[in-house]
């Protein structure tokens, strides 16, 4: 496993198959490599690729990614498999961009099948207030998350999608989304409504866009749609170790 998303509740992982080599039928159906890097949709939520000799799929419905190359292949090199997790990520927003949903630069925890989400501009704190949290509520992610419509609802999941020497703090998890936080550090906890004009333009700044106009256009309306069913806040928080009960009570209305 390498950490979670799934667009299906009754489960969380997104594995990560090696083989010694594909079905020739699948094989078949693999792009030329151009480059060293090269990839097709062979269907919806279905994607074959090679990256040189590497050869590939990958099947979002089924939430598997088979490789046809051996662990030492894989493992020896981070950057290879930062360049899988990089280009896995693009597939996952295209198909989560479908769905409805989108996903975020951002942190979150999670407790009882809730979860807070945490976003901003660069070095506003994401990494810190998960950190401050984790003692109290379980990290689920503090690079990429992916908000999906279930139902009545709206659903967190982590994803593996972060440095690569980060990846063990990955959790395989999932909530319910029971908060949106445009976060800012300062010498107080306090959060506050958000105007819908800023809620909108500090979503759309965080969340992870394709270099296609109608999947922009598709993404900013899924923004929308998650602010109407779940409002945001401002939180203002201080990273100061004895302000750290203070916080959790701040945010434990929206855990409720």
């Amino acid at each position: 496993m390498l950490g979670a998303f799934s667009a299906d509740v009754d489960s969380a992982d997104f594995m990560v198959e090696l083989v010694p080599r594909l079905e020739p039928e699948l094989a078949a159906q693999l792009p030329p490599s151009r480059g060293g890097v090269s990839w097709k949709e062979i269907s919806q939520g279905e994607w074959g690729f090679k990256i040189q000799s590497l050869a590939g799929h990958v099947s979002i419905d089924k939430k598997v990614m088979t490789l046809s190359t051996t662990v030492a292949d894989v493992y020896e090199s981070a950057p290879t498999l930062g360049f899988l997790l990089s280009r896995l990520r693009l597939l996952v927003i295209l198909n989560v961009t479908r769905q409805g949903g989108i996903a975020v630069h951002s942190s979150a925890v999670g407790h009882n099948d809730r979860a807070l989400a945490f976003y901003g501009p660069s070095e506003r704190g994401k990494s810190t207030i998960a950190r401050l949290l984790s003692n109290t509520w379980r990290t689920l992610s503090d690079e990429t998350n992916v908000i999906l419509p279930e139902a009545d609802r709206l659903r967190l999941y982590s994803t593996p999608f972060c440095r690569i020497e980060d990846i063990p703090r990955c959790s395989n998890g999932s909530g319910v989304l029971a908060g949106l936080f445009q976060i800012e550090q300062d010498e107080r906890n306090v959060a506050r409504p958000l105007t819908s004009r800023e809620a909108y333009l500090g979503l759309i700044g965080s969340a992870f866009f394709l270099p296609n106009r109608d999947k922009a256009d598709a993404l900013m309306e899924n923004c929308e749609k998650i602010l109407n069913r779940v409002p945001a806040h401002c939180l203002r928080f201080s990273n100061a170790v004895l302000d750290q009960v203070d916080l959790v009570n701040v945010l434990s209305r929206f855990m409720e």
